[in-house]
């Protein structure tokens, strides 16, 4: 008896075969962490997934994540920051001794609902608020504090948007265990699982997001500071009841956050004197 016939039948059954065994796989070797991490942040972003079930999701991704970099990087052995905004300095954060760091109340998982303040504003000379150098007539550099891995993006803000920080970049940066949010952006340059070395360019500094609101008093009431740290930088309270960024009352500024992550849980720390002792 010929068995050919059997050959097409045969051939057909090993591949779907080697496909369920593919299928089945652990999930681990087929996500890319990043683009699963960017995905995820968006869903606590807009509070579109329960705190426990993104907290087990982080922690998953976070072992995934330090896994990737590690195996795809280089260790650089400063582990110091590096100032976020080139051809600046600690003297242009905003408030006094770092008192525009203001946590309480802050949690990750409140996504764009979020209380508090838990990071730093760092102005640039832009008077006329065009979002350009007042002394180079160039937009600002912003650029990588750490080395890292992006692992989340936003660049297409638009002004009827309630998105709080415009355009930004999330990097993780898995040797300190640690998530940097830069907001406000303008440009972005970086994409979402992109390696990062210190220094790197990210994007420029824009007029992107909400932002809180500023008055002209210069007093300091319960949830805002005054900014008063450097001549180019006007002194204005800010209360944290949000209103877009690009309208005149607000001066152009990058917003800087540091997370560490606490078994997966990221929360904020204060990096002032990091950021006072960058090079």
């Amino acid at each position: 008896m010929n068995p050919r016939p059997l050959e097409p039948f045969l051939v057909t059954l090993l591949i779907v075969t080697l496909g369920l065994f593919y299928t089945s796989a652990p999930i681990s070797s087929q996500i890319d962490p990043a683009s699963e991490w960017h995905l995820l942040y968006i869903k606590i972003r807009d509070r579109l997934i329960p705190k426990e079930e993104a907290l087990s999701k982080l922690k998953e991704l976070e072992a995934l994540l330090k896994d990737y970099y590690l195996k795809n990087s280089e260790k650089e052995l400063d582990e110091r920051l590096c100032f976020p905004l080139k051809g600046y300095s600690f003297h242009f954060i905003g408030g006094k001794g770092g008192n525009g760091y203001q946590p309480q109340g802050y949690d990750f998982f409140d996504g764009n609902d979020h209380k508090g303040h838990p990071g730093h504003d760092i102005f640039i000379r832009d008077k006329n608020q065009d979002g350009l150098d007042d002394i180079t007539g160039k937009p600002v550099e912003v650029i990588s504090a750490s080395p890292g891995m992006v692992v989340s993006v936003h660049s297409d803000w638009k002004s009827s948007s309630s998105l709080r920080g415009g355009n930004y970049i999330w990097i993780f940066e898995p040797i300190k265990n640690r998530y940097y949010y830069y907001a406000h952006l303008n440009e972005i340059f970086v994409k979402v699982g992109q390696i990062v070395s210190k220094g790197d360019r990210l994007g420029t500094v824009g007029r992107t997001g909400v932002n809180p609101v500023r008055n002209s008093s210069g007093a300091l009431n319960p949830a805002g500071i005054i900014i008063k740290s450097n001549p180019a930088v006007e002194q204005r309270g800010i209360i944290s009841n949000g209103v877009n960024a690009y309208p005149k009352r607000s001066p152009t500024h990058l917003h800087f956050v540091a997370h560490e992550s606490i078994n997966g849980y990221p929360k904020p720390i204060n990096p002032h004197t990091e950021l006072i002792q960058t090079h």
